[in-house]
């Protein structure tokens, strides 16, 4: 015969003993990884046109990142080595694209027949990177250090807190959805 209770509260084997956090200090990194997302989910997400926007959601992570390096140096040497593989293989893919190759390779890769036309057309034929738009793999390279500064520092706070971020995050998805509603409705009412 099976045996089983509805066990609620604090007797709940899916709840832990709540635990107290330390109070948050001003120096405390859930502050800066708040306060960046809070500018990347204000100025970021435009696209190359908005490069300025952007610019400034990077130098914010570039800032996080020197402010707290030694968090970022303790993440690196605590994570699980298939998250810092993974970290590593995404910031090399873009610099691996930009890799000059010598012709016989880079003609050879798929895609390459309009590029191969307009380099020979104007006698440019040579060693050239496997992507076909260099700056635009400079803007994806440098597009990945907020998310870079947002888990190696996010890595040493707490994962209640961490919560709160998500909370933030939620909230600002919340309020992108009423001006995009009100928006639509004040252009019908004028």
């Amino acid at each position: 015969m099976l045996k089983w209770s509805l066990k609620t509260g604090a007797d709940a084997p899916h709840r832990s003993k709540a635990t107290t956090l330390p109070p948050l200090r001003a120096s405390d990194p859930f502050w800066a990884i708040a306060a960046l997302v809070a500018i990347a989910l204000l100025f970021g997400g435009g696209g190359v046109r908005y490069g300025l926007a952007n610019l400034i959601v990077q130098i914010s992570a570039f800032v996080t990142l020197a402010a707290y390096r030694d968090t970022f140096f303790n993440f690196w040497k605590n994570a699980p080595l298939s998250l810092r593989l993974l970290v590593g293989a995404s910031l090399l893919l873009p610099l691996a694209y930009s890799i000059p190759l010598p012709e016989s390779i880079w003609t050879a890769l798929p895609g390459r027949e309009l590029a191969i036309e307009a380099r020979t057309a104007v006698d440019a034929m040579g060693w050239a990177p496997a992507s076909l738009d260099s700056a635009r793999t400079l803007v994806a390279l440098s597009g990945l250090i907020a998310p870079l500064t947002v888990l190696a520092v996010g890595w040493s706070i707490a994962k209640e807190r961490l919560f709160l971020i998500a909370w933030l995050m939620a909230g600002f998805g919340v309020l992108n959805l009423l001006i995009a509603l009100i928006i639509p409705l004040a252009l019908y009412v004028l």
